[in-house]
């Protein structure tokens, strides 16, 4: 199993809700939200959006299409930003606290 940090930005008011879900179907360990993000799309020039956050979701590579179909349930938009980065090194007590949250021990 991977460890898999995804992000994903979306407004701050569905944030918890998304973040609640993700946990409680056991497809992420934990979830960051991190406040005060200005969103600016390409299609849209000048087109500012102040209630976004991120959310870092920390989950494996196995979970990570669950953890695609949750959020797409809940996020307002059609095709929200979802980036996902693997972890190749971090510290290996919280690796071992990952796997065994992710697989339910």
């Amino acid at each position: 199993m991977n460890i898999i940090l995804a992000v994903c930005m979306c407004p701050q008011a569905v944030a918890p809700q998304i973040a609640r879900e993700v946990l409680e179907q056991r497809c992420a360990a934990c979830v960051d939200i991190l406040p005060g993000m200005w969103g600016m799309v390409g299609w849209e020039p000048g087109q500012l959006s102040g209630d976004e956050v991120t959310l870092l979701i920390t989950t494996a590579d196995d979970l990570v299409e669950e953890l695609y179909t949750v959020i797409l349930e809940l996020h307002p938009a059609s095709k929200p930003v979802i980036a996902n980065l693997e972890l190749a090194e971090s510290y290996s007590a919280y690796i071992e606290w990952l796997h065994t949250t992710l697989a339910g021990d």
